[in-house]
């Protein structure tokens, strides 16, 4: 749901340039759980899918819920009200389990 909603499949940068690949990741916040994880390359799928499945954990456990955890990835913080951008993540993530 987070790619769909994020590049519709596309490994781009965004946000001027400061944001990789399909999951939109930006090193500059994200550098440290790279390193964690042995991530690289965002250009790289596996390390651009990797990095951002743990941002997601780490504001999931930041936050207490994945809606706040996808309000947080998006906007940067999460004081409590859950985004559009948040809703249409999970919604496009029910869409894509109810295909397996």
């Amino acid at each position: 749901g987070l790619i769909e909603r994020e590049t519709n499949f596309r490994n781009i940068y965004g946000d001027g340039g400061k944001a990789y690949g399909y999951c939109q990741v930006w090193p500059y916040w994200w550098s440290e759980t790279m390193q964690d994880i042995g991530a690289s390359d965002l250009n790289i799928p596996k390390d651009n899918f990797r990095t951002a499945c743990a941002a997601v954990r780490e504001l999931t456990d930041r936050y207490g819920s994945l809606a706040g955890a996808l309000t947080a990835y998006n906007q940067g913080s999460y004081n409590g009200t859950v985004t559009e951008y948040a809703r249409s993540v999970m919604a496009k993530a029910k869409k894509w389990r109810a295909l397996i």
